[in-house]
């Protein structure tokens, strides 16, 4: 039996929003396009920033090239990636695609422990950073 104090029990003091990903996206663009939305600071302390203009713009271009690959709803498409602003515009644009990000990490200098799971998603589509 669930106890008073449960998450489960209490209910939510807001409403949910029944939206998107995409459809909360370009509400927040339209809201307030110059807000900072994502920043990052890089190995040397540099600090660089998107917008959310420059984070749905970028991230619909990036989409429209997954889409020109064959990406469609369901599709998954394997990253290995350092966090950057390329990977989140990658990740962002791939769930607008329809895509679905499976992120891997491998622990054999050959990855060869990435392939039975590579196979078993049934991945089309592999990325990956230069020095992953």
């Amino acid at each position: 039996m669930l106890s008073k104090l449960s998450y489960v029990s209490r209910p939510m003091a807001r409403p949910y929003l029944y939206t998107t990903f995409a459809e909360r996206l370009h509400q927040l663009a339209e809201a307030n396009p110059t807000q900072e939305a994502f920043v990052f600071y890089d190995f040397h302390g540099s600090r660089s920033s998107l917008t959310r203009k420059q984070l749905l713009e970028q991230s619909v271009e990036v989409g429209k090239r997954f889409v020109q690959l064959g990406v469609k709803k369901g599709t998954p498409v394997a990253m290995s990636m350092y966090n950057s602003f390329d990977t989140l515009l990658l990740q962002i644009g791939l769930m607008l695609a329809g895509g679905v990000p499976v992120y891997l990490s491998t622990t054999l200098k050959d990855g060869s422990d990435l392939i039975d799971m590579l196979n078993a998603m049934k991945v089309e589509i592999l990325i990956m950073d230069v020095f992953s």
